[in-house]
């Protein structure tokens, strides 16, 4: 019977650069965080935006459409059949849409009431 120490450097030397590649993953979403929180967009340009979009999704494809739902202030995108103008599929659905903003409002008096 053979007895051998266990060599355990190559498992540190792993670990170590492991710990390198998480370091540096956390470090790149940080700076990504802080440039994303610089960038503050106005209603106006989500609704410009929006505009844009229609403009280019009805050069191609006229069945599309992007709205921004009121209660939310979320966006949304509609297909519309060409014929009759009926709405085909939202997404996400407006009763969701409708049901987020109910919450907001919800959370918002729950808050004022407290203050």
């Amino acid at each position: 019977m053979n007895i051998s120490p266990a060599n355990n450097s190559q498992n540190i030397k792993d670990l170590s650069s492991s710990d390198r590649v998480y370091k540096n993953s956390n470090e790149d979403a940080n700076e990504a965080k802080g440039q994303f929180n610089q960038e503050k967009i106005t209603k106006e340009e989500v609704e410009l935006g929006i505009e844009k979009l229609n403009e280019a999704v009805h050069a191609v494809n006229k069945d599309l459409e992007f709205k921004l739902h009121d209660k939310s202030g979320r966006m949304m995108v509609q297909v519309v059949n060409l014929q009759d103008h009926e709405v085909i599929k939202e997404m996400p659905p407006k009763e969701t849409l409708d049901m987020l903003g109910r919450i907001k409002e919800m959370v918002g008096i729950i808050i004022d009431e407290k203050i």
